[in-house]
């Protein structure tokens, strides 16, 4: 997703902060769908039945009688955004892109696990675990930004002057 050449500011590094925060908006409002998508095939994958009501959320009407389909169904959304946005991560070839999917990617597994051991009854606050999961997965990225704008990049490069 590449900015007209007429609106590109100057700056690489505001270029990239503008190309990445629009990358990462679409691709958190796509892995919401994703997100709930996963649950239900899951769900009827396992044999149970349910429907994403009104509110967007995956709403099971009868869970699969196999062990642990509860805790199945629960981890299946965000590792179904992770794997999905992985195999993005491999194909997309722009840096500010996949930047946003890593970020979201490593959310969304983090947050699979947490959604999993909630549903199977341990006291977790969700809205900790998301915090946690995009702390972790902006880490990486913090070092992509770094090692790209970081003090050490040179703008202009060493001259060395040789005397005769």
């Amino acid at each position: 997703m590449r900015l007209r050449e007429g609106i590109r500011p100057k700056n690489s590094g505001i270029n990239f902060a503008i190309e990445f925060s629009i990358s990462w908006v679409l691709f958190i409002l796509l892995a919401y769908a994703i997100h709930e998508y996963s649950h239900l095939i899951t769900l009827k994958i396992l044999g149970g039945e349910g429907a994403i009501t009104e509110w967007n959320l995956t709403t099971p009407i009868q869970m699969p009688n196999i062990e642990h389909g509860k805790a199945l169904v629960a981890i299946a959304g965000g590792w179904g955004v992770m794997i999905i946005y992985a195999i993005l991560m491999l194909i997309i070839g722009e840096l500010e892109e996949r930047c946003a999917l890593l970020i979201i990617s490593i959310q969304q597994g983090i947050y699979g696990v947490g959604e999993m051991l909630f549903h199977l009854g341990a006291p977790i606050n969700m809205l900790t675990v998301a915090f946690i999961g995009y702390t972790v997965g902006t880490i990486p990225v913090m070092f992509i930004i770094y090692k790209l704008f970081g003090h050490k990049r040179r703008i202009v490069k060493r001259v060395s002057y040789v005397y005769e």
